[in-house]
């Protein structure tokens, strides 16, 4: 068990980082159980006493497949639950996931009866009886395949039907997105923007959606809400579809949101530049070390900047200029860092790379 801040996710990978933004907010994850989960079992929650905890139950080896959001609330009889939510990032369906739950389950229980001994003191205890707090486990999936074990732990099972009640079992509820038409997909303004973008994510038509969406948010939200959930959503597309036509994103992006489309890009692009930049002066301080010198060190860093600069702006010139942008690598790989920066702002409304390298000697 781990302990996490509320409010960040791994950016590593897109998914968790949309949907854990949106369901870290209680509300959200309100008008998710609200939507998804079966009306009876709706009635028997409190959810106006949802309390997102910190802590993680995924071991860490798991942290590329998995992720998870503890939520404590009450029953509407007074007793405690906890409300496990699983979030699977594979492309495929994992048939070992109702073993992985049931381990989180009991983790979720061992540190329940942990605090609950700590709680003791020296006082005479009250004599209520005192129950395990309900676990509910939801799964969330969003692979490229329909979902296809079912949804309960009897399925890792071959044994004849007479041991089958000495055997533990549970089911957990099932989002499978994958299965869920437009339709089916509803809830809050956020969760259901998130939703739809994360099931036609790997959609080629998937640009022709992002206006209708993007308009759907800044219209129905206020600015502020608006562009800070717009950048996640647009930070989502730029890397969980890295094949879709950046020059078509953009300028849907501008087209959609005029002044603030460029905003919010310009954030996306900076955010690039700053991971080519830090992956630059880790190479080069491996250089500089391998060197064993402390002036091969400092040099390492500079180059190591501006290479991990100029090589992903010129990936940017090759996607949107084609080959053409091979005229300009030298001017690229050479350029000092003022000058990538500068012509990475201009390359977001250019057409032509005249635009880019207007002023610059080629």
């Amino acid at each position: 068990m781990t302990n996490k801040d509320p409010n960040t996710f791994d950016v590593t990978d897109p998914h968790d980082r949309l949907l854990g933004f949106v369901l870290s907010q209680p509300s959200q994850m309100q008008s998710f159980i609200e939507t998804y989960c079966p009306k009876a079992v709706v009635e028997c929650l409190d959810l106006k006493h949802l309390t997102l905890s910190n802590q993680s139950f995924v071991d860490p080896n798991l942290k590329k497949h998995y992720s998870d959001l503890v939520y404590h609330t009450i029953l509407t009889n007074g007793e405690p639950a906890i409300i496990y939510l699983l979030l699977e990032h594979k492309s495929y369906a994992e048939r070992w996931t109702a073993y992985q739950l049931l381990q989180y389950i009991l983790k979720i229980w061992a540190q329940w009866k942990r605090r609950s001994r700590k709680k003791k003191t020296t006082q005479q205890t009250s004599k209520k009886r005192q129950y395990l707090p309900a676990v509910l486990p939801i799964v969330f999936y969003h692979g490229e395949q329909a979902w296809k074990f079912g949804d309960n732990l009897e399925i890792l099972y071959n044994v004849p039907d007479a041991l089958k009640s000495y055997l533990p079992n549970f089911r957990y509820l099932l989002c499978d997105l994958t299965i869920l038409d437009d339709e089916q997909i509803k809830g809050d303004i956020l969760l259901k923007s998130a939703m739809e973008l994360m099931k036609y994510i790997r959609d080629p038509l998937l640009i022709n959606r992002l206006p209708n969406i993007l308009t759907l948010i800044w219209t129905l939200l206020s600015k502020e809400t608006a562009l800070e959930y717009i950048e996640v959503l647009l930070r989502y597309v730029e890397e969980g579809a890295p094949e879709l036509d950046e020059a078509h994103f953009k300028s849907a992006v501008v087209e959609t949101l005029s002044e603030e489309g460029e905003m919010i890009m310009g954030t996306i692009a900076e955010k690039y530049i700053g991971q080519g930049r830090k992956e630059g002066i880790e190479q080069g301080i491996e250089r500089g070390i391998e060197r064993g010198i402390e002036r091969g060190i400092e040099q390492g860093i500079e180059k190591g900047i501006g290479q991990g600069e100029a090589k992903f702006f010129f990936a940017q010139l090759k996607q949107k200029f084609g080959d053409t942008a091979n005229d300009y690598k030298t001017t690229v790989f050479n350029a000092a860092s003022s000058e990538l920066a500068m012509w990475g702002t201009r390359i977001l409304v250019a057409n032509t790379l005249e635009q880019v390298f207007s002023k610059s000697v080629q």
